[in-house]
């Protein structure tokens, strides 16, 4: 019981403070049971970066017992980490979704539980969000496999604040930096309010919640988005991985098209689908169409057949499509054929897997 109340002194102070000292970057992290030394390794990254003014938000998302003690060993020693213990188990999106209740930071950022920060990753994101007002700033990642235990120990040398790196600046301007950018969470920081204030959340899907996320907040960008060249964070390939589960591909076509759908509606709730905007609606179609032409052939028809009909709907109810737009969709279309609908049935009425 006094253990209870001192983590709750704890967790309380450390809000308070937050509040009246701001930390500069939030980090996210979703956690659901692995191997304790996996997980050392990750946070320890965080609680190591250069930036100190930061805040760690470490959600369990209704672990065993020894994660459980684990997070509140970490809490009792280092201030800035704050441990939400969540009731249920909901998955990593609604976990990320829990974090963003407790962000105080002027920019935020996920890391998933078995990857690791680079020392200067916040420290170097956060400058050059700051120096240029950026909505958005992205960086790459490594992998290494899972047998590499001490991987972290033999990563490049140390990055300096001061090393020059290549950068690359999107703007409305910019063809597509949907695809360029990528669409995973943990490669960005974002501006807190851009996230928090227009109430971005993660679906709740079997796979692609990432997609989603970055589909339905991509057309409020008003400035611009800084993509940096350099290798911030190290990915973990593991067998039991989430990113490598297998999800049946009928499940994943509706829920794709049930939450793109709940995007559209957003958008034209929140006075978004006009002309101004317009390219970076495209965009996210033309990536979202991009990005799944690897797959089966019946799920790249089924989904431009989808394309199809909301280019139709965007034409006559929402935006009067110039010809460069028209010729975007029609480039889009082009493969598509009256045998869509056939295809769709037949595939729903299969057990057709795809890779997650």
């Amino acid at each position: 019981m006094k253990y209870l109340i001192f983590l709750i002194f704890i967790q309380t102070f450390n809000i308070v403070f937050n509040l009246a000292f701001p930390p500069k970057v939030s980090i996210i992290v979703p956690i659901y049971n692995l191997d304790p030394e996996i997980l050392n390794v990750s946070i320890t990254s965080l609680i190591d970066q250069s930036l100190t003014e930061i805040e760690m938000i470490l959600v369990d998302d209704k672990s065993n017992s020894t994660i459980y003690t684990i997070l509140d060993e970490f809490a009792k020693t280092d201030s800035r980490i704050t441990i939400v213990h969540k009731l249920k188990n909901e998955r990593t999106g609604f976990a990320r979704n829990t974090g963003l209740d407790f962000v105080t930071g002027e920019y935020l950022g996920f890391l998933d539980y078995d990857d690791i920060a680079h020392r200067n990753l916040y420290f170097i994101a956060y400058q050059e969000a700051k120096d240029g007002d950026h909505t958005i700033v992205s960086f790459m990642s490594r992998n290494f496999r899972e047998n590499d235990t001490y991987a972290y120990k033999n990563l490049p040398e140390f990055i300096s604040p001061q090393t020059k790196y290549e950068t690359e600046v999107f703007d409305e301007n910019f063809y597509n930096p949907v695809e360029s950018i990528y669409v995973y969470p943990w490669n960005k920081i974002y501006k807190s309010n851009f996230i928090l204030n227009n109430k971005f959340k993660f679906p709740n899907m079997s796979s692609d919640e990432d997609v989603i996320f970055l589909y339905e907040y991509f057309p409020y960008i008003k400035d611009s988005i800084k993509k940096l060249r350099t290798k911030l964070i190290f990915r973990r390939k593991r067998r039991e991985s989430i990113s490598s589960r297998l999800t049946p591909i009928k499940k994943r076509i509706y829920e794709l098209f049930k939450n793109l759908d709940k995007c559209i509606n957003k958008w034209e709730k929140d006075g978004i689908i006009n002309e101004k905007n317009s390219k970076k609606i495209m965009n996210v179609f033309y990536a979202f169409a991009n990005r799944y032409n690897h797959n089966e052939p019946y799920m790249k028809k089924v989904i431009l057949d989808y394309l199809k009909k909301k280019r139709k709907v965007f034409n006559e109810k929402f935006i009067k499509l110039d010809k460069k737009h028209i010729g975007f969709w029609e480039k889009l279309m082009n493969e598509v054929n009256d045998s869509c609908s056939n295809e769709y049935i037949k595939m729903i009425q299969g057990d057709s897997y795809c890779l997650y």
